[in-house]
């Protein structure tokens, strides 16, 4: 990321439990200040607000790059239609509170928590992989048995004899059905030298890059840089949340981009666990992917 004026600073304030972080724009960029006790990350989303006291949240801001104690967003629609420029942040975590400096009070015995789940665990071994593999140690089948991801993906097993062991390849997972894809009229551009949503149907659409682009059907789309200057580390985001880095586009030129080149965005819902859950009991496993 190119460097950006040290006069950038944090004008934050207290508001519902949150802080407020101004937004700069810097040569056609937004970016907040990154503190250093609890830095962003990339893909990091946050509430933005037209106020500098957060009551009138409007749209999300998306972190795009950490460089320092800099962080590069880029807004959604409703934030650029708005020219929402306060950033809603978390608050930070309560500090614990110091040891108490008189005599120590040795505090009532407090009861066990309650168990997570009253499923009871079932005697064997289950493991995440290319291949899921299972194993029933117990004398006694296990009945109704399917195995699940916690992303929606699962497997139709029946039934698990005693001390029987057994498998399934990862790609036979059922997967639920799919959201419906959002509407394909636009794409967000966000460059070096600014951003810009660009309509397909409003050659003029707003924002601090100058062009246009075209939608060439099949997924396609074409990028016109009508201004007198290049853009450069072109980030070219759909509806769908994939996206097209283009390094750099010169000045009155443009780039047609085909549907196959775009990456797919970060799942909605990321797998984190494994599970095979029979009418006898469950056994769970970390998902390895």
């Amino acid at each position: 990321m190119k460097t950006v004026s040290a006069v950038l600073c944090l004008i934050s304030s207290v508001a519902f439990s949150q802080t407020i972080s101004k937004v700069y724009l810097d040569k056609g960029a937004f970016f907040i200040h990154n503190d250093s006790v609890s830095p962003f990350s990339v893909g990091t989303q946050l509430a933005i607000a037209t106020d500098s006291k957060g009551a009138h949240p409007r749209g999300t801001a998306i972190v795009m790059e950490v460089t320092g104690g800099l962080a590069r967003l880029t807004l959604d629609e409703e934030a650029t239609q708005a020219h929402a420029r306060y950033v809603l942040l978390p608050a930070p975590a309560p500090r614990p509170s110091p040891p108490p400096s008189g005599p120590v009070v040795k505090a009532s015995p407090q009861p066990p928590p309650a168990p997570a789940s009253t499923t009871p665990a079932l005697p064997g071994t289950l493991e995440d992989g290319t291949r899921v593999h299972f194993s029933n140690s117990s004398a006694t089948p296990w009945t109704g048995c399917d195995l699940r991801y916690d992303d929606g993906r699962h497997y139709w097993v029946g039934t698990v004899d005693a001390h029987n062991e057994d498998g399934v390849m990862a790609f036979k997972f059922s997967r639920p059905p799919a959201p419906p894809s959002p509407p394909y009229e636009s794409v967000l551009i966000t460059c070096d030298e600014g951003e810009t949503r660009f309509m397909f149907a409003n050659p003029g659409s707003p924002g601090t890059l100058s062009g246009y682009v075209e939608d060439a059907g099949g997924g396609r789309v074409i990028v016109h840089n009508s201004s007198e200057q290049a853009w450069h580390r072109c980030n070219i985001v759909k509806p769908d949340r994939s996206h097209f880095v283009l390094e750099k586009l010169t000045a009155g030129d443009r780039e047609s981009i085909r549907s196959g080149v775009f990456m797919a965005g970060p799942p909605l819902r990321p797998t984190t666990a494994l599970s095979l859950r029979c009418v006898e009991g469950e056994l769970t496993a970390a998902a390895s992917r």
